[in-house]
């Protein structure tokens, strides 16, 4: 979207998304040695169940597993603000609920793939720079 054209919702929107990807990033990198096999299990399943939900396509329903997916992945660092501040965001990127910020089914297709793709760095104990750099990258693409 060009600059000019942009809504204040637009640009916080952006802000907020951008911000969350380098604090989650961080914490799901720090958090990663210390999730444990039911915890990536945890995980799992809600990737499963938000590819199940992508056949039809409820955005309210697609967007509280993935909330719940990215929780299960930060929830172990060792930074209770950092924590803090990640929970502050997301509750504020809920706030945005019109439909222009929503994930296009594609990008929908391609945000479970990477989770499956930042679940195995996590468990194949990658680098944690890896598993930051995974988890922006991903989470940048919503505003993509």
């Amino acid at each position: 979207m060009h600059p000019a054209t942009q809504t204040r919702d637009d640009i916080e929107y952006h802000e907020a998304m951008q911000t969350l990807s380098v604090l989650e990033g961080v914490a799901t990198a720090d958090a990663a040695a210390r999730l444990s096999p039911f915890d990536i299990a945890r995980a799992r399943d809600l990737n499963g169940r938000l590819m199940d939900a992508l056949g039809s396509y409820d955005a309210e329903t697609f967007a509280l597993l993935n909330r719940a997916f990215h929780g299960v992945l930060f929830e172990r660092c060792s930074n209770a603000s950092l924590r803090a501040l990640i929970e502050t965001l997301w509750r504020r990127i809920d706030e945005f609920d019109d439909d222009s910020f929503a994930l296009p089914l594609l990008r929908a297709e391609e945000a479970v793939a990477e989770h499956e793709e930042l679940l195995a760095l996590i468990e194949e104990r990658a680098h944690p720079l890896r598993i930051e750099l995974a988890a922006r990258v991903h989470l940048m693409g919503a505003l993509d």
